[in-house]
């Protein structure tokens, strides 16, 4: 008995005095870290070294209390280590571990053979990037009660996947947008609420530099002043977020910097606005909490607003850090224009000058006089014509012309969705008016006054024959 419990406790001593012997590696365990983006560099801080793998022991080389404070309980995800090398490094480059030889970037790649805890941190980024996160590699791995290497002790990193270009996006919704709507309809001075929706880009470990939403209007459309609103993943007012932006508008002009003579020939005299995130807001933390930032604002139909097809358009886009640009959406707005004949009713001859008036129930929309052929244009000022959204509208008479009755008739007419596309609607009715009735030379006319003037004369006569015979009675 004495015996066997001699050698139980000689196996023992033998097994605490391997556990604390440093493990030896083989040599064809390898990390290899790399990188296939284009104009991006990260360096690699060697934060720990594993010292045993029976114990899990590691040997650390951080400076940084709280770096080693993580290491050392093992209490923390890896989200939560990465932040806590993040502000390490932020402080103090250093404090984070030793740092390894070279970078690593695309068409260099970096091995290590040392298993342990490694920070690779981005020292270099391309200027259009949207998001770049710094990355922790432990390696290798305590999964399944077991070290894991990787495929026969082989196991590649790749940093670029910490990159990302592709999520940014931009894009504009009218109203109905639930119906996919990629236009609407409207009339003169007629508000549209345009919704712009632009992904955020940067994070909190990589500030944006610059991020500016813009839209262009053609010159048909007029920005209603203060209109714009910015709001963050929603559009509600609890999330409003105005004073994080400034919004300018100016004209667009085509010596304007940001004109292109082969894209925005339609936006010509038009209006662009820019929704700019102060320096401020990109450097508070707060911003890369949010998923999208909206801006609503509304424009009215002008004077100067295309009819029919052409319609009148605005697009947006999105410019980030130095060179980053995204263009969005384009969405149209349509209107359209009424006229009528002005005719003779006697033989449907054009009838000019006179005045017509452009009733929706009634209020006066415009008005119009009617030209040598009888074609009456609605103005607003000068030639340009009133532009009409659909809906119900009344056509009265103002004015007539000399020699013709003013007309009592009214035209009702409708403007449907599908009408407006159409452009110019030449309505079917004819307004007439019909010329006075005066008589006709030699005609009963003549004969009545002829008649009457014979009367006075035989009466003025018989009236002096029965004054004269008064007078002789008198004497």
């Amino acid at each position: 008995m004495k015996h066997t419990k001699r050698i139980l406790a000689i196996m023992l001593a033998a097994l605490f005095l391997v556990a604390m012997v440093p493990t030896a590696f083989a040599a064809n365990e390898k990390l290899t870290l790399t990188c296939d983006k284009d104009q991006f560099e990260f360096t690699v801080y060697k934060v720990a070294t594993l010292a045993n793998t029976t114990t899990g022991a590691y040997t650390i080389h951080a400076t940084d209390d709280n770096v080693k404070g993580a290491i050392a309980t093992a209490n923390q995800t890896g989200a939560q280590f990465l932040s806590v090398l993040n502000t390490a490094y932020n402080a103090d480059h250093s404090s984070v571990g030793t740092a390894e030889s070279g970078v690593v970037k695309k068409g260099s790649s970096k091995e290590i053979t040392t298993p342990g805890i490694y920070y690779a941190v981005v020292t270099k980024e391309h200027e259009n990037k949207t998001k770049v996160s710094n990355a922790v590699i432990v390696w290798p791995e305590y999964k399944n009660d077991a070290w894991d290497y990787g495929t026969n002790g082989q196991l590649t990193f790749a940093l670029g996947d910490k990159v990302d270009f592709g999520t940014v996006t931009v894009n504009k919704f009218l109203p109905d947008e639930a119906n996919d709507a990629y236009s609407t309809n409207s009339g003169m001075n007629g508000e549209v609420t345009f919704t712009l929706k632009a992904t955020k880009v940067g994070s909190t470990t990589e500030h944006a530099t610059r991020y500016v939403i813009w839209d262009k209007m053609s010159k048909g459309l007029t920005y209603v002043a203060k209109s714009a609103k910015v709001y963050y993943d929603s559009v509600d007012d609890a999330n409003a977020a105005d004073n994080d932006f400034t919004v300018e508008t100016e004209s667009f002009t085509a010596s304007h910097t940001k004109y292109d003579a082969t894209k925005d020939a339609d936006y010509v005299g038009g209006t662009y606005i820019t929704i700019t995130a102060k320096d401020d807001t990109l450097s508070n933390n707060a911003f890369y909490g949010h998923n999208y930032v909206y801006v609503q604002y509304r424009a009215k139909i002008n004077k100067d607003a295309n009819i029919g097809t052409t319609g009148n358009p605005n697009k947006d886009g999105l410019e980030y850090n130095t060179n980053g640009s995204k263009d969005g959406d384009t969405r149209i707005v349509y209107t359209c224009q009424a006229r009528i004949k002005k005719v003779n009713g006697v033989n449907n001859a054009g009838l000019q000058g006179c005045v017509l008036g452009l009733y929706q129930g009634s209020t006066k929309l415009a008005e119009g006089t009617s030209e040598a052929d009888g074609k009456v244009k609605f103005i607003v000022s000068g030639t340009d014509e009133y532009k009409l959204a659909p809906g119900d509208y009344t056509i009265k008479e103002e004015s007539t012309v000399t020699g013709f009755l003013k007309s009592s008739a009214t035209v009702n007419f409708t403007i449907s969705d599908n009408d407006v596309s159409t452009g110019t609607i030449n309505l079917t009715e004819t307004f007439k008016n019909y010329p006075v009735k005066t008589p006709s030379t030699g005609g009963m006319g003549t004969m009545i006054f002829t008649i009457v003037g014979g009367s006075l004369i035989v009466l003025a006569g018989v009236m002096m024959i029965v004054i004269m015979r008064r007078k002789r009675t008198a004497k």
